[in-house]
């Protein structure tokens, strides 16, 4: 992973490298490498190759904007879509600035809290409050 800095854009370098993966040992490097920030998904990454099919079968679909199903998003929302890179890019999109400076600047005010190495939304809001 790149270092963040205010002009990065660790969103969508995630999301491209997931759609290189091969495999599942691919997948995981990746996940691997993105832990620091989107933890929850590595804990939710596919467990067998079978899983790991049906992951960029669906990863697929919803990139061409089909719907991959209701089973599909509840067993994998967390490996497309972490809980930091969702709400780091909203903020993003609000202040149309780019993902990395509106990290840097939610880590900055407490919304983004590192514990242990790892990033996590704060729950509630701001942890400074």
């Amino acid at each position: 992973m790149k270092p963040i800095s205010h002009v990065s854009d660790q969103a969508d370098d995630y999301s491209k490298a997931l759609a290189k993966c091969k495999n599942l040992l691919e997948l995981r490097a990746v996940l691997q490498e993105y832990k620091s920030i989107f933890p929850d998904a590595l804990e939710a990454a596919p467990s067998s190759d079978d899983e790991f099919v049906a992951f960029m079968a669906g990863l697929k679909k919803e990139r061409r904007g089909k719907f991959a199903g209701d089973a599909f998003i509840t067993r994998f929302s967390p490996v497309l879509i972490p809980e930091v890179l969702l709400q780091v890019a909203s903020v993003a999109h609000s202040f149309k600035i780019p993902w990395g400076m509106a990290f840097i600047r939610c880590c900055d005010k407490g919304y983004v809290v590192i514990d242990n190495g790892m990033a996590r939304w704060a729950e509630g809001g701001r942890k400074n409050e």
